[in-house]
């Protein structure tokens, strides 16, 4: 989510052409720029940093940026990516970079040494404001109590989504995360039991995270969560990739523990989208298929319908505004949006970048006859008599 921010802050800003920052997550290749990796890299057409070619053409410079996150960053720490900078520095035909150093906090001594380099040296407050540092702040605390917090306080979900919503990207990231927590409330509420948030499992050579777990007399039920937009549909792929990687390898690792070796196990599919019918067909093929452990789904208005049982009603009211009736969905069930546009046949296809990039160019030298034409005129006129120029 940090990352989201500062890209959103470099976009915002033109420090980078908008369509070609990379940031760490976003595919399986980690952004690279000379010789290291960064948590965020791309091209810029600032004046300080682009440059002209022989040819006439820009030459980008780059904007490249680490992110420390949980702490006050040390002495140590910054000497690392002063190193980093001055290593890259050093090679040659590599673009001119701006290096930013993103923290939640600086010690005296890593602040002096990264500025006497002539570093960025940024904080989530000086750079997007107190209301978004706060969020992401909130973000981290959730996440990482997000069981206690799925129970007990459920209305900081909505207040994420209320300091974060600004940042570019953040609905789609805080949707999927921040589903898991919605999920874990309303079954704990519901149901009852203990619950576990974003559990990690290992059992041989298998490696997964369960979304939600709830353990309650002699059961064990695993769900896995999707938060979408409401219009988006599961589709059978995905379902069969869950059904045949996911759910065995889980089974395997649940029963593995000594504690749950006679519980029976339940494996539930939620969203807050909805399924396609070759979704649906493929989960109610291996509920049929399946003996050993108990298959279930639930849709976005069937996730509703659970919330609407309970007696908060806040939120209901957040699942609603955030989930149900997005804006884009809201729009495209009332005039068919996307049957609209499919009718348009509309060009889709994104420029390389969107942003034209724009280097003024440098005056060409003056030529020697020039350079003498000059030279003539300015001994002439220091040569005029003084009734010339008071005549003048």
């Amino acid at each position: 989510m940090l990352l989201l921010a500062l890209r959103d802050w470099a976009r915002r800003l033109g420090l980078a052409s908008y369509g070609k920052i990379e940031i760490r997550g976003d595919g399986e290749r980690l952004p690279k720029f000379g010789n290291f990796h960064w948590d965020l890299c791309g091209p810029s057409y600032m004046v300080p940093i682009a440059r002209r070619q022989k040819d006439g053409r820009p030459r980008p410079g780059f904007l490249v940026a680490d992110v420390i996150t949980g702490a006050a960053v040390t002495e140590q720490a910054v000497a690392a990516f002063v190193r980093k900078f001055t290593l890259s520095a050093y090679l040659k035909n590599l673009p001119a970079f701006l290096p930013v150093l993103m923290a939640d906090g600086y010690t005296q001594e890593a602040f002096n040494l990264g500025r006497s380099h002539g570093l960025m040296l940024a904080t989530p407050k000086n750079l997007f404001g107190r209301d978004v540092a706060v969020g992401l702040a909130m973000l981290l605390e959730t996440m990482s109590k997000a069981a206690a917090i799925a129970v007990a306080r459920p209305e900081v979900i909505g207040e994420l989504f209320d300091k974060l919503g600004s940042i570019e990207g953040a609905d789609r990231n805080l949707r999927g995360s921040l589903f898991e927590l919605v999920v874990g409330h309303v079954v704990q509420a519901r149901f009852g039991g203990s619950i576990d948030i974003n559990h990690l499992v290992r059992y041989d050579t298998f490696r997964a995270e369960i979304d939600v777990r709830r353990v309650v007399s002699g059961e064990v039920w695993i769900y896995e969560c999707k938060g979408y937009q409401p219009d988006h549909l599961i589709d059978a792929p995905e379902v069969e990739e869950w059904l045949s990687r996911q759910v065995p390898g889980l089974y395997k690792a649940t029963k593995g523990e000594e504690r749950f070796n006679s519980s029976q196990v339940h494996f539930e599919f939620w969203t807050s989208g909805g399924f396609t019918d070759a979704a649906i067909a493929t989960l109610e093929a291996a509920q049929a298929a399946t003996k050993r452990y108990a298959i279930g789904w639930k849709s976005g208005k069937e996730v509703r319908a659970e919330l609407a049982r309970l007696s908060s009603s806040g939120i209901t009211a957040m699942f609603d505004q955030h989930f149900l009736k997005h804006p884009i969905a809201v729009f495209d069930r009332k005039y068919d949006g996307t049957g609209t546009v499919a009718g348009l046949n509309p060009d889709l296809s994104v420029p390389t970048d969107p942003i034209e990039p724009f280097v003024p160019a440098l005056p060409p030298p003056p030529s020697t006859q020039q350079d003498r034409a000059q030279a003539r005129s300015l001994t002439l006129y220091e040569r005029r008599p003084p009734e010339a120029e008071a005549a003048e």
